[in-house]
């Protein structure tokens, strides 16, 4: 009946033992994703486009302030804001 005790004291030391860092999940990498609107940010809130793009980012696990980092762009309806090169963004 000892040995059972000492096993379990034992195990139970060893549980309180381990440091909670190993138990957390590891961190998972930021992704960073563009949002390019052609009119103006208050119209992208307006036709509901911005936050039903955030909702359908929720919907797949991101959460932006957390595994998620929007740039957004908008171009207030100025189609000389956007250079030609398709690696730029809009002012």
């Amino acid at each position: 009946m000892t040995t059972r005790r000492r096993f379990l004291v034992a195990l139970g030391a060893g549980t309180l033992a381990v440091p909670r860092g190993s138990l957390a999940q590891a961190q998972s990498k930021v992704a960073r994703i563009g949002f390019f609107y052609f009119g103006s940010r208050q119209s992208s809130l307006d036709t509901g486009r911005y936050p039903t793009f955030l909702e359908g980012m929720r919907e797949l696990g991101y959460v932006e302030g957390t595994n998620l980092v929007i740039e957004a762009r908008f171009g207030d309806g100025n189609p000389s804001a956007c250079p030609p090169s398709p690696r730029s963004w809009c002012a």
